[in-house]
């Protein structure tokens, strides 16, 4: 009976490590580029994440907060993190930074990379001014 059990798992161990190499690989979504050869198709991503980090809440809102460009009633609370110091979320900028170097810089590199490579200086200009 020992010997029945051990070539049955056994079986069953060879049959699970070797059958499926890709098993795990299941996580792809179809709906991401993966890669691309053209820079028009990197350029409106980079442009909607440098506008949203500079617009949005952490530049946008909080720098209108704390120029007095608007104000909330005493009563609100849209901008009740930004009024409290002790948490320092009023003072983090952390997010917009890491868009900002994380996001932006690295699809103009790529929109860069692209234009140089398919010869289209209108594209490696929009890429630069972006960069700056």
């Amino acid at each position: 009976m020992k010997r029945q059990l051990l070539k049955i798992t056994s079986v069953f161990l060879l049959i699970f490590t070797i059958s499926c190499e890709d098993y795990l690989d299941i996580n792809e979504d179809p709906n991401v580029l993966s890669s691309t050869d053209q820079a028009k198709i990197i350029l409106p991503t980079a442009e909607v994440n440098l506008a949203n980090t500079l617009m949005g809440w952490d530049l946008g809102f909080g720098g209108g907060f704390w120029s007095e460009y608007w104000t909330q009633s005493y009563t609100a609370s849209q901008f009740k993190t930004l009024c409290e110091y002790e948490d320092g979320s009023a003072t983090s900028f952390e997010n917009a930074y890491e868009k900002l170097t994380a996001g932006v810089l690295i699809d103009t590199q790529r929109i860069k990379a692209l234009a140089l490579a398919n010869e289209e200086t209108g594209y490696l200009y929009i890429s630069e001014a972006l960069a700056i």
